[in-house]
């Protein structure tokens, strides 16, 4: 849908954080069957990290579109648009 701000960089990141965060969820539901680490091995804390950036992206993006839709322009250009013209 042009216009609305749904695009495929939003529900891919908005997939990856549902994805990871109910791994996350699990990790901690059950956290005895992560060994003698627990929560503290890598596997955790990689995912905790790209959670955090790709939410960090996310808000830019979103906070990058809405600027956009209040100056009533386009938050980005398809590759090549400026040459066009």
């Amino acid at each position: 849908m042009p216009g609305s701000g749904a695009g495929a960089r939003k529900v891919a990141l908005e997939s990856f954080c549902l994805w990871h965060g109910l791994v996350l969820l699990a990790a901690i539901y059950h956290a005895s069957d992560l060994g003698p680490s627990d929560l503290f091995n890598a596997c955790v804390v990689v995912t905790i990290a790209g959670l955090a950036g790709v939410a960090l992206i996310y808000f830019v993006m979103e906070a990058r579109r809405r600027g956009a839709e209040a100056a009533g322009t386009q938050a980005t250009q398809p590759c090549g648009a400026s040459q066009l013209v």
